[in-house]
């Protein structure tokens, strides 16, 4: 293992953004705790140290699997993985919690045999068998420390791509160890493929922020695959003088993968009907003035026309629902459901809308006018998408009213999880002290609340 000033001059680097001392020599313990096991299980010194970090999306909510923009930066919440190569194609895995994680290998191949729904290994399992369906035979074992506890680590089931943390590392740790020069938007959509093994059909978002990463910057993201296969993205400057506060409702709804897939499901039967009027749709992201040559108010009027609702034996009969899951094998239209159109298309369009408006604000500096943005974007993700609940409801409410908050929406895929509040810096505490008591007067509990700096991205440190 490196020298323990080595060590403390490259978590400088990653982890300086509006870190202290104090701050910086907790982060060297978490690694020195995953060496320290990783010595115990495996007998040697670890070769490499990997890191991803989680991320919050500012602004733009599920427009990324439907090929539009979103705006997330990396947050200091990260999973980290010490490694060393195997001449095999075994993977071992410990991780630092081992009473909630228990340790697993498997065999490398292209169909790697999932473990039990929700066992943390599948999404190593995911990025190791995208590995080997890209590079085949090249692709190595390694043996693997994991660990992302809290504070530092990426906190789970709140919304903060903790699942994207692990993928991410892992692809990374293992193209490492077979020697492949995997990294920026190669890793990151590969990442992105290798999050399906899961079951969850999401897009770029998450990966790309995890990747692309820098302190003090968002991320502004077109997630339309350009004809070369890459994706435009760019850093945006987040203003000067105000904190990204994370509030977590505490509320995690179990099984909302089948309802995160209807809503994709519900914006692919959008664009089926609008192509009929405009056969050059391939998303929702084409429904843009640039490319339809209509103004935004006549686009309005086109979302209009979709219908509110239409029931699966409806889209069933007409074809529709099989036209449009092709490469969705595990969801199932519900033939006596109804499927909201309009509204979801809606909240696509309109979100594509604000994230570009956002860019263009932040770069002006104007940090009051992307609250105001965030707060819209809150209500379309609430009335036209309805993916919020009561109790992310009454935190946006406790944030929205606390001193020194500019704007207040829910983050990640929904049904629960956090709120992200664009707070004056000098208000923090004050901030942090009336949401404390607001939202314990509504749930009975102290919420957790995370005051948050963007971060350096994906990194691999080899030792």
């Amino acid at each position: 293992m490196r020298e323990r000033h080595s060590l403390s001059a490259w978590l400088q680097e990653v982890y300086g953004h509006g870190h202290d001392e104090a701050e910086l020599e907790t982060q060297l313990v978490r690694y020195q705790e995953a060496a320290t096991l990783f010595r115990q299980s495996f007998g040697c010194e670890p070769a490499f140290f990997c890191r991803a970090p989680g991320r919050v999306n500012l602004i733009g909510e599920h427009t990324d699997y439907n090929c539009g923009f979103v705006m997330p930066t990396a947050i200091d919440r990260d999973i980290i993985i010490a490694g060393r190569p195997r001449p095999d194609m075994l993977v071992r895995a410990h991780n630092v919690e081992a009473g909630k994680y228990e340790p697993f290998e498997f065999v490398i191949s292209a169909q790697i045999p999932p473990a039990g729904t929700g066992h943390w290994s599948n999404y190593i399992r995911g990025a190791a068998q995208r590995l080997c369906q890209e590079y085949g035979a090249a692709v190595r074992g390694a043996d693997l420390v994991v660990a992302g506890r809290a504070p530092h680590g990426t906190p789970i089931g709140v919304g903060l791509s903790s699942s994207t943390s692990l993928t991410v590392a892992a692809m990374l740790a293992l193209a490492h160890s077979s020697g492949l020069a995997l990294e920026g938007q190669r890793l990151a959509a590969l990442a992105s493929e290798g999050e399906w093994y899961v079951g969850t059909r999401g897009g770029i978002m998450d990966q790309f922020a995890s990747v692309f990463g820098r302190g003090g910057h968002a991320l502004f993201l077109d997630c339309l695959r350009l004809p070369d296969g890459t994706y435009r993205l760019e850093r945006i400057p987040l203003p000067a003088g105000y904190r990204l506060v994370l509030c977590n409702s505490g509320v995690r709804h179990e099984n909302t993968r089948s309802e995160f897939n209807t809503r994709v499901f519900e914006c692919r039967v959008g664009v089926y009907m609008l192509r009929q009027q405009w056969p050059q749709l391939r998303s929702l992201r084409d429904l843009d003035s640039e490319r339809i040559g209509l103004s935004h108010e006549e686009l309005n009027r086109v979302l209009e026309e979709l219908p509110d609702e239409v029931s699966g034996e409806e889209l069933l009969r007409q074809g529709v629902a099989q036209a449009v899951t092709g490469d969705m094998p595990h969801f199932r239209v519900e033939p006596g459901r109804l499927y909201r159109v309009r509204r979801r298309c809606r909240h696509v369009v309109c979100e594509n809308r604000r994230v570009v408006q956002s860019a263009e604000v932040l770069k002006a500096g104007n940090a009051e006018l992307f609250g105001q943005l965030m707060d819209e974007a809150h209500r379309s993700a609430r009335d036209d998408y309805e993916v919020s609940v009561p109790a992310v409801e009454a935190m946006v409410e406790a944030a929205r009213s606390a001193p020194g908050c500019l704007g207040a929406r829910i983050t990640g895929a929904g049904w629960g999880g956090c709120v992200v509040a664009l707070v004056e810096e000098a208000a923090v505490p004050e901030f942090l002290a009336a949401v404390q008591e607001r939202y314990c007067l509504y749930s009975g509990r102290v919420p957790e609340l995370l005051v948050c700096n963007s971060a350096t991205g994906a990194q691999v440190l080899p030792l």
